[in-house]
């Protein structure tokens, strides 16, 4: 699901860019998840990226990480519900790339990532390539990050476009009672 081999693939194609590493954090939990990083690993080393692909396992400060990160890179290979860790990533000010799908494609944006077709890490590599040359790019990007994070979670303004809706519906149908009365309270007190 989250494009681990197409990133490995991407990747290859950057070797002849100098400064850059890549930190995969996590580890497998069940048999066949340890049997999945283990293939990832070799596969890092097929593609000669030992040097620069550290594998640093499970980590208590994810905090920390994201906040020495420069860039975050999660390239999708299927849907998923609601990406945390895109909004993880854009709250600590770090441009977004990602693959144009579902989960993905609803929270990072032009403002504040790089969207890529799936399963094309040619074109991937090219948009990480883009973004380790133009530090003004990477900066402007990351900028956005976190009013991004707060347009999709801050829970008042959620809260208060979700009665508009509630209200618009109310008012289209003819089993809803219309008030005066709003049909969410929010105290911002």
């Amino acid at each position: 699901l989250k494009g681990h081999v197409q990133h490995l693939e991407a990747l290859s194609y950057l070797d002849d860019l100098p400064g850059w590493v890549c930190w995969i954090a996590g580890a497998g939990q069940r048999p066949r998840e340890v049997k999945y990083f283990e293939e990832l690993k070799s596969k890092a080393a097929k593609l000669g990226l030992n040097h620069r692909v550290f594998f640093t396992g499970e980590r208590a400060e994810m905090q920390k990480l994201l906040a020495s990160a420069d860039i975050y890179c999660q390239p999708n290979i299927s849907p998923e519900s609601f990406g945390n860790v895109f909004v993880e990533a854009l709250s600590y000010g770090l441009p977004v790339v990602t693959t144009n799908i579902g989960g993905a494609k609803e929270i990072v944006n032009s403002s504040c990532g790089i969207l890529v077709p799936p399963d094309q890490p040619d074109v991937l590599a090219e948009s990480l390539r883009q973004l380790i040359q133009d530090q003004t790019m990477r900066a402007q990007l990351g900028a956005a990050g976190p009013m991004r994070m707060e347009e999709l979670c801050d829970v008042p303004r959620q809260l208060k476009q979700l009665e508009r809706i509630l209200a618009d519906i109310c008012l289209r149908s003819t089993d809803c009672a219309v008030t005066a009365e709003p049909l969410l309270r929010i105290d911002n007190g």
